[in-house]
């Protein structure tokens, strides 16, 4: 986390993280926010409901994951609403 939050100067939040390795690689995020420079009188940069991630057997060897799933990818900034 602390990484991602240096790439983006900003706060990392997660609220819950589930990791497992059988039958193969994968993780479960829930609840991530990221805000730039810790603000919390804007919108997140990025929230996401849940990020699933899951990897193949030569992950720890390649660090390669096989797929990464975003469910909830909240805009903050959505587009104004044309008539």
């Amino acid at each position: 986390m602390t990484s991602l939050a240096d790439r983006f100067e900003s706060e990392v939040e997660i609220a819950e993280v589930r990791v497992g390795w059988f039958p193969r690689p994968h993780a479960d995020v829930r609840g991530l926010e990221i805000r730039h420079k810790r603000r919390h009188d804007v919108p997140p940069l990025i929230s996401v409901k849940q990020l699933t991630i899951d990897a193949g057997p030569g992950f720890l060897l390649h660090k390669h994951v096989d797929e990464v799933r975003l469910d909830g990818l909240r805009d903050p900034n959505p587009a104004e609403e044309t008539r």
